[in-house]
């Protein structure tokens, strides 16, 4: 179980990164709030 568990994290923390990447790279293409990196 706590194999399973670890895995699971695991897999929601990559597809969390993979949501963030994708959102501020979708700021940095409307011009972001950030401005220029």
């Amino acid at each position: 179980m706590g194999i399973y568990r670890r895995s699971m994290i695991i897999f929601l923390n990559k597809a969390y990164i993979k949501v963030l990447s994708r959102k501020s790279y979708w700021m940095l293409e409307k011009g972001g709030y950030y401005g220029s990196h």
